[in-house]
């Protein structure tokens, strides 16, 4: 992490820290990423029709593989703020990113999907935004039971 990152949350704003805090968390992270020659290069690509999601200044159109590391919700700046009065910058980036790296591939990509297909599922039924995250259990209730006969029911079950 750049010297340019570690500031003095004395001196400095809470929304300027969470701007730093969030262009840090955009950058790939040092820890346990494969060679640059080794990774494909992505980009996001639309969706189809059937899967369109609300343009939202809390979902940027990026890769899939991004969403959780990236997307974030009305309350994510409470959250930032938080954990950035405890934490310089650059120790809450890496805390979120080691967090992020910890969990497996497969398991990633299934909660990257999973919180896409709940964004469709709230977009579809006129949710509002500040309703959407953090959830409630009716929401949540209704987006399980919007899966009924989709899925397998080991899958459900999890």
């Amino acid at each position: 992490m750049s010297s340019d990152l570690i500031i003095d949350l004395a001196d400095a704003s809470i929304v300027t820290a969470i701007a730093l805090l969030c262009k840090a968390l955009k950058k790939n992270p040092v820890l346990g990423v494969l060679p640059s020659a080794i990774h494909k290069i992505h980009k996001p690509h639309e969706p189809l029709p059937s899967n369109t999601l609300s343009s939202s200044s809390f979902r940027p159109h990026i890769l899939a593989c991004d969403y959780i590391k990236l997307w974030s919700a009305g309350q994510s700046d409470s959250f930032h703020a938080t954990l950035l009065s405890s934490l310089l910058v650059n120790a809450a980036s890496l805390l979120l990113n080691v967090m992020l790296l910890s969990i497996k591939s497969k398991t990633s990509e299934n909660y990257n999907a999973g919180l896409l297909h709940f964004h469709q599922f709230c977009n579809s039924n006129f949710i509002p935004e500040n309703q959407c995250l953090p959830a409630s259990e009716y929401l949540l209730a209704a987006f399980i039971a919007s899966w009924a006969g989709k899925v397998a029911e080991n899958t459900a079950d999890n």
